[in-house]
């Protein structure tokens, strides 16, 4: 708590130069440009900035834990700033970023986490009857995965699927069903959201959350569409993936009944 507030003005003193972003001890710096070129430059400006700031308040920074990552198709051409190790994947806050956002290497990591829960479940569910065995489910299986669910969960089909296919596994362990059994009837009895399902909640939840503008807000014209949600205008298709922009999408499917709805009483129905 007293680093927190020892470190509380670093963001107001480097907002001239990039966006701060602070967890703990973890300092992140975001920059964006129209140019690698002008993009470097600014890179090497904020860090130098940061680390004045470091050493006017007595802090030491490890140059072993800094490092460098850019995002997009442009990011090898920018040029590394000198003394900063250049990374294609980095862990933030638990998730596995990486330089094209494809999310491959999180879910790499995230389906060994899961497997270890099934076997969990596996043998606690040997021992014990369905409800004792949920326990392990929601709080080890479940928790994985909707850890960052909103933010990951726009990734290929393929990699869903991998995660899919371990998840029915657990269904499977709980309902008492063989390998090749159906598990669809199974989610429905025992009350659990597939991992499509969830993310779908996880995204509608956090678009609730947002200042959204409906097209009423826009204009006073009685159409058809004056009560969903304005799409936010793009030219990347990237930029669809984001939980704002997916949820809004959601949102905008839902019955007019459940779309009036907000916060706690959305998220239940």
């Amino acid at each position: 708590v007293l680093f927190i507030l020892f470190t509380n003005d670093m963001p107001q003193h480097l907002q001239d130069y990039c966006s701060t972003i602070m967890y703990a001890d973890d300092t992140t710096l975001l920059l964006s440009d129209k140019t690698p070129e002008n993009l470097a430059i600014n890179s090497y400006i904020s860090l130098n900035s940061a680390y004045q700031y470091c050493h006017n308040n007595d802090l030491v920074v490890n140059p072993t834990k800094t490092s460098q990552m850019g995002f997009g198709y442009l990011n090898q051409e920018v040029p590394q700033i000198p003394g900063v190790t250049m990374e294609n994947k980095v862990k933030f806050l638990g998730l596995t970023l990486d330089s094209m956002l494809n999310w491959t290497t999180h879910i790499d990591n995230l389906c060994r986490k899961l497997n270890s829960s099934v076997y969990a479940i596996k043998q606690i569910k040997a021992i014990s009857d369905l409800t004792t065995a949920r326990t392990p489910y929601f709080a080890l299986f479940e928790t994985h995965l909707r850890y960052g669910l909103a933010v990951w969960g726009a990734a290929s089909a393929t990699n869903i699927q991998r995660i899919l296919l371990i998840q029915k596994r657990a269904i499977r362990i709980l309902a008492g069903l063989q390998r090749l059994d159906t598990c669809r009837g199974a989610f429905k009895s025992l009350g659990i959201l597939t991992i499509i399902n969830l993310y779908i909640q996880e995204t509608v939840m956090h678009a609730d959350g947002q200042n959204m503008t409906r097209g009423s807000d826009i204009h006073t014209h009685n159409t058809r569409n004056a009560q969903l949600y304005s799409l936010p205008a793009h030219r990347l298709a990237q930029y669809e993936k984001k939980p704002t922009y997916t949820g809004i999408k959601f949102l905008n499917r839902l019955p007019r009944n459940l779309r009036s709805r907000n916060g706690i009483k959305l998220k239940i129905g």
